[in-house]
């Protein structure tokens, strides 16, 4: 908003510093032209004014006024802000201008003023006002005797300045809801896509299926050397599991081998419990049948024993 304001300032200072200057310059050359013609003395520049808001191109009403330090006309008197302009001229004889911002029957206006400088081609049509008392025109001469004062009111510039730093905020607004799109698009497309897919292969591959192909994600070095990375661990993955998975092949023939050896061995050991049960019957039987074939004749001798015993006692 600052430099739009400066900008402004600085077009009102360039259009007024051509007219005043104009003005001053085709004065001069009337007047150096026509000093005997009275038609062309105290050429005004009030009669400039409508002319001039033409050439600002707008409906501004700006307002010239010829400043002279003794004027005995009040129309041409400085007012206080005039004469502090004045004064700033006076006091800088390289300074070729002067402006400021005032407020002019309660509008903003822009006060530019340039310098008369007494000369002798003045003195024929502003005599009276250029000397002072007790002053001649030697006196004077190449002093600054007044000033050509235009005032610009600044509401048409304000309002274009309004105008012009919403268009560049619509203008910004745009470009940046552009630069987001595009961005949003180019990070969709070159990031967000290519992780999307390599987070589908990583799912995947935890799902156990390690064949997934990561050559077709593109996008950018970082996610292409981050899917080379998770290819490299995928196949080592693969080998890894290929190799277990014959470890194991070679553990469970092992198993095989020796459950079948273990069966044959606890066929053997039933078929020898058999045999054992077989031959502990036998001797069951057999003690049974000498137990039971004794058992009578020794009964019979320990009776015999026992009867002879006591027929000797």
């Amino acid at each position: 908003m600052e430099r739009a304001k400066q900008r402004a300032e600085h077009d009102l200072k360039e259009k007024a510093r051509i007219i005043s200057t104009q003005f001053l310059a085709i004065r001069t050359l009337i007047v150096e032209g026509h000093e005997q013609s009275a038609d062309y003395q105290h050429l005004n520049p009030v009669s400039l004014e409508e002319n001039v808001n033409k050439l600002f191109g707008r409906n501004i009403n700006s307002t010239f006024k010829e400043l002279c330090l003794n004027s005995k006309s009040p129309e041409n008197y400085p007012t206080s802000e005039e004469e502090v302009l004045m004064e700033k001229l006076n006091q800088d004889p390289t300074q070729t201008e002067a402006w400021t911002i005032t407020t002019v029957n309660g509008q903003h206006t822009f006060t530019y003023m340039i310098p008369i400088y007494a000369e002798e081609s003045c003195f024929s049509c502003h005599d009276n006002d250029l000397t002072g008392e007790g002053l001649s025109n030697a006196d004077i001469k190449g002093n600054i005797a007044g000033a050509i004062r235009l005032n610009i009111p600044m509401q048409a510039y304000n309002d274009m300045v309004r105008t012009e730093i919403y268009v560049h905020f619509v203008v910004t607004s745009v470009l940046i809801l552009l630069s987001i799109t595009s961005v949003s698009i180019a990070t969709n497309k070159m990031v967000a896509q290519p992780l999307f897919k390599l987070r589908q292969i990583i799912a995947d591959m935890a799902q156990g299926n390690l064949t997934q192909s990561v050559s077709d994600i593109n996008g950018p070095h970082e996610i292409i050397v981050l899917a080379d990375e998770f290819k490299v661990m995928a196949n080592k993955l693969k080998e890894y599991y290929q190799e277990l998975e014959d470890k194991v092949a070679v553990r469970t023939n092992e198993l095989f081998l020796a459950y079948e050896d273990l069966s044959k061995k606890q066929i053997k050991l039933e078929e020898a419990n058999d045999e054992l049960r077989k031959a502990n019957k036998l001797k069951s039987e057999f003690l049974a049948s000498v137990s039971h074939e004794l058992k009578t004749p020794l009964t019979s001798c320990l009776e015999s024993l026992y009867l002879k015993l006591e027929k000797s006692l």
